[in-house]
């Protein structure tokens, strides 16, 4: 009777380990299924950011283009594509880990920004009340609530602009500069002030003026989304 027992608790124990392992195995498999939808969505919202730099530069070889968030999504895919080493999925933590990695030492602005920061500041001076390295590390968060791109619909000469909203203007001209010096975004820049006046340029990671015509008044009635 006893051995009956025994083999009755043995075969018991055998099939609730057998269940658990065949658990494991769904769970296994869910999550794998999980990884493979997140990695196809991912996929896709890098085919999009694609599409939109290309846009972006079609566009902007006949027209002046506000796109603040669009260019600096565009930067921050290729340079997570540039480095292998790298597998950063979403423009979010894309955003932390270059800020992190090239810009900001916990929430300041490293030293070797310093200068272009200042310059920028010479053309869009910030509030010294601001830390403009906690506006850098807040910058997409702010961007996501932007348009994609709009048009510069006045007399301002075709190319790419940044800016408007302060001081995420000169966040982003910080930011984009360093894009320039890496070699990752290599198209210049223009930066625009708060009252859509196009006040400075970006130019292989450095300000500059040369070459800019008088510059123009952004009216604010014409911003459009573009479709």
């Amino acid at each position: 009777k006893d051995e009956r027992l025994k083999e009755l608790k043995n075969e018991k124990d055998e099939r609730l380990k057998e269940k658990d392992e065949r658990l494991d195995e769904l769970k296994n498999e869910i999550d794998e299924r999980l990884k493979d939808k997140d990695d196809l969505v991912n996929q896709l919202k890098d085919e999009v950011t694609l599409m939109k730099k290309r846009e972006l530069e079609y566009r902007s070889s006949f027209k002046a283009v506000l796109g603040n968030r669009a260019i600096y999504e565009a930067a921050l895919r290729d340079w997570e594509a540039k480095d292998p080493k790298l597998s950063i999925t979403g423009a979010t933590k894309r955003h932390k880990a270059f800020v992190s990695t090239h810009i900001l030492d916990k929430n300041l602005l490293r030293q070797k920004h310093a200068k272009v920061f200042e310059d920028i500041n010479s053309y869009m001076p910030v509030d010294s009340k601001i830390s403009i390295g906690k506006v850098v590390e807040d910058l997409y968060r702010r961007m996501s609530e932007e348009l994609h791109f709009l048009d510069f619909d006045d007399d301002a000469p075709s190319g790419l602009y940044i800016g408007r909203a302060e001081p995420a203007a000169q966040a982003l001209g910080i930011v984009m500069a360093e894009m320039q010096k890496q070699g990752i975004f290599t198209q210049e820049v223009t930066l625009v002030n708060q009252f859509g006046k196009a006040v400075c340029k970006l130019c292989e990671g450095e300000v500059c003026c040369s070459g800019m015509e008088q510059p123009g008044r952004l009216d604010k009635s014409a911003l459009k989304e573009e479709q």
